[in-house]
Formats: C-alpha cells, sequence, structure tokens
C-alpha cells in the first residue's frame, strides 16, 4: 500500500544517509591549521594541502566553508562537518 511503500522510501533514505556519514567519518582529514579572515576569505592546510572553500578534494570531498572551529564538506550531495581538534596550549 501507499503508506507502506513511503516508509519503505524514507528508510532507504535513512540507510544512504547512514552510510554516507560513515564514509565521510572514515576519510583522512588532518586538519593542521585554519586562517579565517573577513577580508582575505579563509584557508585550511588538509593533508599538508592549502585549500580554500569551493576546492575539490580528492575522495569527492567539496570543501564549503572554513571557520574557526569547523570546515564544512559536502559529501555525495551531504553538508558534512568535521570539527577541528584543537592542541592545548601549555605555559
Amino acid at each position: 500500500d501507499e503508506l507502506r511503500r513511503g516508509l519503505v522510501q524514507e528508510l532507504r533514505s535513512l540507510e544512504h544517509l547512514a552510510h554516507t556519514v560513515l564514509d565521510f567519518e572514515s576519510i583522512r582529514l588532518d586538519i593542521s591549521g585554519v586562517i579565517v579572515s573577513q577580508s582575505e576569505g579563509s584557508i585550511a592546510t588538509i593533508n599538508g594541502q592549502s585549500v580554500l572553500p569551493g576546492e575539490l578534494l580528492e575522495g569527492g570531498l567539496l570543501v564549503t566553508s572554513i571557520g574557526v572551529d569547523e570546515i564544512e564538506f559536502l559529501y555525495q550531495g551531504i553538508p558534512l562537518i568535521r570539527r577541528i581538534q584543537r592542541i592545548a596550549e601549555s605555559n
């Protein structure tokens, strides 16, 4: 029936989303630095490569935005965020 078809479609969509998130989480992204500037634009160093928003990384990752605490990517049509791990400063 129509209700069951809708539920099956929703479950398939959720399954696809879950697999996409798991695939994204398994991608090695070594974020070693970011510079965020309103006037000059933001830049990040990911896996030893300097990247700007709008650049495509291997594996089909599109960098969509770079912030102080996170970088947003578009992966398989889904926006996903990777938080930036900060090293604690010692005095």
